[in-house]
């Protein structure tokens, strides 16, 4: 009768034989890669070509008809006016727009009044045939191959993969191997099989193209969507949706000068930059930007908050507040040419001067700051200088430009042609402040 010390010391010798066999390394006969390893390799990838041509050849071709067609055409054109209307004029804007929402002979109207009966694409039998032929050419031969496979290589160790693994890939990594001491880093040739099945994609996709029927996992990708989208499709939903976003789109004309409109933005120098304050403004004046206002400023710590509310999420926060309210800072309204995206890049090179010339002026980007966006330098300017009034260059200064001046210039060129007067240019001041839209008509005698 052993005690339980021998017992213990027994069992702590089996677990280190245990551990030594299991720590042994394999070496494979050369025979196994070129019988087993390259074969599985090169029988998977050829069935794969096999599928692929197969698929081309009993593929049904499906007839899309014309109206269907002409249907899908009308959505991509409305979808397309919408994003890239503002590049028509507006009068070219509204007869497309007419042409596809009119009340009573528009497109998207008209279709939806259209009588388009709903069929069900489970109920149509090619294709359920569709569905059975790929379901025979994707399962078949995995079934034959993986059989074969597993009947002549079974028990064979074929590879190993090049990093440890835990015991846990065992079952998927060793499918017809019951060995516990073996590594779980060896791969048998079953499951060498399925994962050539899988891992084949790229060559597939290289030497067949990328929509190709080899993929076995792009096809089972295939079928569950298409079991997913079983539910049929109506297509008025789809013109009653278009008709509704075209319906509240409105025209905002770009023109060729877009690019050149003069934009405001806010500048401010901080309280560690002020000695080079000089230096910054002669470089903001060299790169045609207007200083319009300039004022120093002293912002407590809750001014800074409300000014820094946007970024109230940012990790940064609390540093740019107590920077900000450490000191006076110059603020200045600066205009011109794209005025935000210039005053960025002032900043950005000003940040990089000691890496691109040494003798550059160098001033840290932290030490300034800039308007993010159109939005954000109006709402800054305000908030810095509440008495100055922007200019809103948006639509509503081309629907004043379009509705108000260009018909009062027109009307009072045309009197003035019709009139003739002795002194045109106080003829047409005169008309014009009579007939100012914002004032309404006025009634003074014409003298000139």
């Amino acid at each position: 009768m052993l005690s339980k010390k021998q017992l213990a010391v027994i069992g702590s010798i089996k677990a280190h034989i245990s551990l030594l066999v299991y720590m042994v390394e394999l070496l494979l006969d050369p025979s196994i890669r070129t019988w087993v390893f390259v074969p599985i390799v090169l029988f998977t990838f050829l069935i794969g070509v096999v599928r692929h041509y197969l698929a081309i050849l009993i593929h049904t071709k499906k007839e899309i008809g014309l109206q269907q067609i002409q249907d899908s055409h009308a959505l991509v054109r409305s979808r397309l006016l919408r994003e890239n209307g503002r590049y028509l004029s507006k009068h070219s804007f509204l007869m497309r727009k007419q042409f596809f929402n009119d009340e009573e002979t528009g497109y998207f109207k008209v279709a939806q009044q259209r009588q388009s009966p709903v069929v069900n694409p489970m109920s149509d039998p090619s294709v359920m045939t569709d569905m059975l032929k790929g379901n025979l050419l994707n399962v078949i031969p995995m079934l034959v191959i993986g059989g074969w496979i597993n009947w002549t290589f079974s028990g064979f160790v074929t590879t190993k993969v090049p990093f440890p693994l835990t015991l846990r890939f065992k079952p998927m990594l060793q499918h017809g191997i019951a060995l516990a001491s073996l590594d779980a880093s060896w791969v048998s040739s079953a499951s060498w099989y399925f994962l050539n099945v899988f891992g084949l994609r790229s060559m597939y996709a290289l030497i067949l193209g990328e929509d190709n029927a080899a993929d076995q996992a792009r096809l089972m990708q295939e079928q569950v969507t298409m079991s997913a989208n079983t539910v049929p499709h109506d297509p008025r939903q789809a013109f009653k949706a278009e008709w509704e976003a075209l319906q509240i789109c409105s025209h905002n004309w770009m023109s060729k000068s877009e690019g050149k409109v003069l934009e405001s933005t806010l500048a401010l120098i901080k309280s560690n930059a002020l000695h080079l304050a000089e230096e910054i403004e002669k470089e903001i004046i060299q790169r045609d930007l207007a200083i319009a206002k300039k004022k120093i400023v002293r912002l407590n710590e809750e001014q800074c908050i409300d000014f820094y509310m946007d970024m109230a999420r940012s990790a940064s926060f609390d540093q740019v507040v107590r920077q900000l309210s450490s000191g006076e800072a110059i603020a200045m309204v600066l205009e011109g040419r794209r005025a935000i995206g210039t005053w960025k890049n002032i900043i950005q090179k000003l940040d990089n001067a000691p890496f691109e010339n040494y003798h550059q002026l160098h001033v840290d980007k932290e030490c300034l700051h800039a308007s993010d966006d159109y939005f954000k330098a109006r709402r800054e300017i305000q908030f810095i200088f509440p008495e100055v009034q922007l200019v809103p260059w948006n639509e509503e200064v081309q629907h004043y430009l379009q509705e108000e001046v260009i018909p009062t210039m027109s009307r009072a060129l045309e009197e003035l042609a019709r009139t003739n007067p002795i002194d045109p240019l106080k003829w047409l001041a005169s008309w014009l402040w009579r007939h100012d839209p914002q004032r309404g008509e006025s009634t003074i005698a014409d003298d000139y």
